[in-house]
């Protein structure tokens, strides 16, 4: 969705989540939500849970015209645009369109594999991930790994992360 958007770091972030299904030893959260807010008027909601494989959380980016609908990731075949009502946009000629990109069988081994091609072929340009991608990416695991910390709160200021005691 950064890509997409070409979002990079967020103004002010604020999340929740934990361990509430599977108490077996593990340190990452089977439930999380983090909200992102963007100096371009773009505020962004993560969120996950490993309670619910019947109802996926759907990717998707909500617009003021619509909504592009990508799944959950895996089986890639195409989008969906989603048309907002017309009294909301004051247009009734945007209507609903799925766009087709042929498959993509297993979205996180093809992000893995182009990564390794443009290192082995000198071609970062042409690398699906960039670092400063990478980086805005990792800012955000990272905020979500200190979500199981309830004495700590973590402050976003630019491309910077800190973790203070929580009041």
């Amino acid at each position: 969705m950064l890509k997409a958007t070409g979002l990079r770091f967020p103004r002010r972030v604020v999340g929740a989540g934990g361990i509430f299904l599977e108490y077996d030893g593990r340190d990452v959260p089977d439930v999380a939500t983090v909200v992102a807010d963007y100096d371009e008027g773009v505020q962004g909601l993560i969120t996950a849970t490993m309670g619910c494989e019947e109802t996926p959380i759907r990717q998707l980016i909500r617009g003021h015209h619509g909504s592009l609908v990508f799944g959950n990731g895996e089986n890639f075949t195409g989008f969906a645009f989603v048309a907002e009502r017309s009294p909301v946009t004051l247009d009734s000629s945007i209507k609903d369109k799925h766009f087709e990109v042929g498959g993509i069988d297993d979205s996180t081994y093809n992000h893995q594999e182009n990564f390794v091609e443009c290192c082995m072929n000198d071609t970062p340009d042409k690398v699906n991930c960039p670092p400063d991608l990478a980086r805005s990416l990792d800012m955000l695991s990272h905020f979500l790994a200190q979500l199981l910390l309830p004495s700590e709160t973590v402050c976003v200021s630019g491309s910077k992360w800190n973790t203070l005691p929580s009041r």
